[in-house]
């Protein structure tokens, strides 16, 4: 299994969660309904993201996987920092 793909494809999940946090805290977060805009772009984000990464990796089990737990991984931390600004509002 050739790993290169899988840290390229978690560093571009860390780097898209980044910018769809900027995102969320310039432009969202003074607006009304700022939840539900956020997770509009991330969902987005989030699909467009499995689809490149299915296309890229090859098709194994494993790979799936550890995929998955990377997608589990970033996501968990990027919701727990908009939640936590969402409730200092």
């Amino acid at each position: 299994m050739n790993f290169i793909p899988l840290v390229l494809l978690s560093v571009t999940l860390v780097a898209a969660n980044v910018l769809v946090y900027q995102v969320f805290i310039k432009y969202f977060l003074a607006g009304s309904n700022a939840a539900m805009k956020f997770l509009v772009l991330n969902m987005t984000k989030d699909v467009v993201w499995m689809v490149i990464a299915l296309v890229v990796l090859p098709k194994e089990k494993s790979v799936f996987f550890i995929l998955v737990g990377v997608f589990l991984f970033a996501s968990f931390f990027l919701y727990y920092h908009v939640i936590r600004r969402l409730n200092n509002l």
